[in-house]
């Protein structure tokens, strides 16, 4: 949620900062403030890119569930672990 807050508050005050630099401190506001507000635009989305854990959560669980239930067909010998020839203890 920062990240997303960061990135559109960035986003958003590089054109104002642009537009006050016509009025006063021209080299701080149009091109040292729009310079630092868009490298942290950058940042921030990209390590909102980098670090995503819900999604690697999703696929956590999605894998965990998956092989719980190829370990239950193993054990109690369900579908592809059927042996009709051999008897069970």
């Amino acid at each position: 949620m920062a990240r997303s807050v960061a990135i559109v508050l960035a986003s958003a005050l590089v054109p104002v900062s642009i537009v006050v630099s016509t009025e006063s401190h021209e080299f701080f506001f149009g091109k040292l403030l729009p310079s630092v507000l868009g490298a942290l635009a950058a940042l921030a989305a990209g390590s909102a890119q980098i670090v995503r854990p819900y999604d690697r959560w999703r696929l956590f669980n999605t894998r965990r569930y998956a092989l719980e239930a190829e370990r239950l067909s193993y054990v109690y010998r369900i579908g592809d672990y059927t042996c009709p020839t051999r008897m069970r203890s």
